[in-house]
């Protein structure tokens, strides 16, 4: 048993090195429990390696059936609630090498996950449910792990190689960044300034948004000034804030988002003080949260 639990930690990592994984790739484990017998049992060790914001590969291991399982999960939106689905083979036969075999164990997974970031940062709740279709047929190949209803609690590492390297961006990106920071924050001192930035940045490390300054900047309905960008200008102060904020500095403290209440509809204030985030600095005439 101790061996294909680590060989469920190993899948991952392995299969998602062929897959080129960018320097901000992320490892989560978690413990999975299913309802059997109208009790609720720890049944499942899983490892994920998510290689892109929104697609791992995933290891399973099964305490009960000793099945040893490889998923492929896409995640459909990027938000504290996610929904996600995959296609998972639950029973590799030949440990791993020196031949793969694949069975007719194979499963639709489908689920839903929850962030629990006010417990512990990167913690999460997972409902999921897998179908063998085999079952559906009258085909053999079912087994414990195939079909299944169970939740899991979760929890992400933060990759060491997850930290924004200023090298990493060329100086589009910078000139990008900088023009964002002169349309939002012109009249905010050096420090409000980096704090955009940082933002953008903080953006780029979580999960729940793309993995670029571009993607970051031009996602639908995040920053009101993106149409003015193509004619903006950055002035210097804006581009001393960028190389700060792109060289670690994050006045913000980890801020996903940030508005300003003196210019922001009655509306949007309102949603924002009845949410559930988090203040995390007041900087200028901005207020930064997550």
């Amino acid at each position: 048993m101790t061996n294909k639990i680590l060989i469920t930690l190993a899948l991952p990592f392995l299969f998602s090195i062929g897959i080129c994984s960018p320097a901000w790739a992320q490892f989560q484990v978690g413990l999975d429990a299913r309802l059997q017998e109208q009790q609720l049992s720890i049944d499942t060790t899983k490892a994920a390696w998510w290689f892109r914001d929104n697609l791992a590969i995933r290891g399973d291991y099964s305490w009960n059936s000793q099945d040893l399982g490889l998923s492929a999960v896409y995640k459909i939106n990027r938000s504290a609630n996610s929904f996600y689905i995959g296609l998972a083979e639950n029973d590799l036969e030949g440990k791993i090498a020196p031949k793969l075999s694949f069975t007719k164990k194979a499963a639709l997974i489908a689920g839903m996950e929850w962030e629990l970031p006010r417990i512990k940062p990167g913690l999460s709740l997972a409902i999921e449910a897998g179908v063998n279709p085999n079952e559906f047929t009258g085909k053999p190949g079912s087994s414990a792990m195939s079909s299944r209803l169970g939740i899991s609690l979760n929890y992400r590492f933060r990759s060491p190689l997850a930290d924004i390297d200023e090298k990493t961006f060329d100086q589009s990106a910078l000139n990008l960044l900088a023009k964002l920071i002169t349309l939002e924050a012109n009249n905010e001192p050096l420090k409000g300034q980096v704090a955009v930035g940082a933002v953008v940045l903080n953006r780029i490390r979580s999960n729940k948004f793309p993995d670029s300054v571009k993607d970051v900047i031009y996602e639908p309905g995040q920053f009101s000034t993106v149409s003015m960008l193509s004619k903006a200008i950055p002035n210097q102060s804006a581009v001393l804030a960028a190389k700060k904020a792109l060289q670690g500095s994050d006045p913000s403290h980890g801020a996903l988002y940030f508005y300003n209440p003196a210019i922001s509809s009655a509306k949007n204030s309102l949603y924002i003080k009845k949410s559930c985030f988090k203040v995390t600095a007041r900087i200028g005439n901005h207020v930064f949260y997550k």
